[in-house]
């Protein structure tokens, strides 16, 4: 069975994730809203659908740079 861990990259482009059994390349203008919660974050793509963000390992200056991209892109950021 293939682990459940997962990867995630953030740069200018967007938001990049890596499986064993795949990659999935989200770009900034695709991720509407994202809610912040104390332990993940979701990034929403349409009303229903949405990735989530497990922050537990995140570094603070990762979260920070989510937030600097997010306001960029004027993605509505919202504290659960």
């Amino acid at each position: 069975m293939p682990s459940m861990r997962a990867y995630f990259d953030f740069n200018e482009d967007g938001v990049t994730s890596k499986t064993e059994i795949g990659t999935s390349i989200i770009k900034w203008k695709s991720i509407i809203k994202i809610l912040k919660h104390d332990s993940a974050w979701l990034f929403f793509y349409d009303k229903y659908t949405f990735s989530t963000l497990p922050i537990k390992t995140i570094k603070h200056e990762t979260l920070e740079y989510i937030e600097q991209m997010a306001n960029k892109n004027k993605i509505e950021i919202k504290k659960l």
